[in-house]
């Protein structure tokens, strides 16, 4: 999967608390498999509030080969609410960081 910070208009209302955005996810991958979409917000991985690419990698990296929790936040309309959140349990593979 591919996460990292995403600002549009109207974020001030969708995101206020700046969570990282899952920006892809590679068909038939563990992500996709564990249930993680496009577009769901992370708010927090192990009870752990990771905001920034950095935060997440570097925590993610000592992680890799063990299982996580990851908490998101997925925009899904239903009576009198807009977002549902979901906990997501996922083994961590290979880290990688890009763009540095």
């Amino acid at each position: 999967a591919v996460i990292g910070t995403f600002e549009r208009m109207g974020d001030a209302q969708r995101n206020p608390e700046k969570l990282l955005v899952v920006h892809s996810v590679k068909d038939s991958s563990a992500a996709d498999v564990a249930g993680v979409k496009e577009y769901d917000l992370i708010k927090s991985v192990d009870g752990k509030l990771l905001n920034t690419p950095e935060l997440l990698a570097d925590y993610l990296i000592t992680m890799e080969g063990k299982n996580v929790s990851i908490n998101v936040r997925r925009q899904e309309y239903a009576y009198r609410q807009n977002y549902a959140y979901k906990l997501i349990e996922l083994e961590v593979g290979e880290v990688s960081k890009i763009g540095q």
